[in-house]
């Protein structure tokens, strides 16, 4: 019975501390390009994958995010378009894209070094 629960309980942990180290982002777009360009040319094929991908998935995210924002910038009345409503969508929605320009040229680095050794581009391709 103790072993069950010691068992129980060391699995639990486990869980616990895989979601917590997995919970990481591997995407930022303030990495500095430099420094990535350094990175990727130690990068195993491995390594380059997942932070393309993680890339990408930030791309499709902030795409949909910026998709939103627009049809509400759109939505302005006319009245409306000079009030703080508007302006701070207006901000958002420049925020947002700047955001998405960040992640795509981060994201074409490590895509062109998987490419290069000889990664399939389709499994980090941005959907």
């Amino acid at each position: 019975m103790k072993i069950r629960f010691y068992l129980l309980s060391f699995l639990c942990v486990a869980v616990m501390t895989a979601g917590i180290l997995g919970c990481a982002k591997k995407a930022d777009p303030n990495k500095p390009i430099q420094q990535i360009q350094t990175e990727v040319q130690k990068m195993s094929l491995g390594e380059l994958e997942s932070n393309a991908r993680a890339y990408a998935n930030e791309i499709v995210s902030k795409k949909s995010e910026v998709g939103k924002v627009a049809d509400q910038v759109k939505a302005i009345s006319i009245k409306e378009l000079l009030s703080q409503k508007a302006k701070d969508l207006k901000s958002q929605l420049s925020k947002l894209q700047s955001d998405l320009s960040a992640y795509a040229e981060r994201y074409q680095i490590y895509a062109q070094k998987f490419q290069q050794l000889g990664g399939d581009v389709a499994k980090i391709k941005v959907q």
